[in-house]
């Protein structure tokens, strides 16, 4: 597992552990699993914030996260834990 994606598990799970305590389990079973169907809007929100926050702490710097894709149903890099993890290590890439 790359550095980044060590914290966004760990953001992740900060923002969602407790409206969603189960689901870091299920994470961990099912590593495809759809989160844009099982999130809802302000959790989705929560783990935006709570990244950009982790992130800018352990890698220096602010980068926005938020754009267009983000609550497409069918762009969304929430679809899959691995297309959010491809969609942040793209966005630092570009930095």
């Amino acid at each position: 597992m790359s550095e980044i994606e060590q914290y966004l598990k760990e953001a992740f799970l900060a923002a969602t552990s407790d409206q969603y305590p189960d689901l870091h389990m299920k994470m961990d079973m099912h590593p495809i699993i759809n989160l844009f169907d099982l999130l809802d809007s302000l959790s989705i929100v929560a783990v935006l914030i709570e990244t950009e926050n982790l992130l800018q702490i352990k890698l220096g710097g602010h980068i926005s996260l938020a754009d267009e894709t983000i609550f497409d149903a069918s762009k969304s890099p929430f679809l899959t834990w691995s297309a959010w993890v491809s969609y942040v290590n793209e966005k630092y890439d570009h930095h």
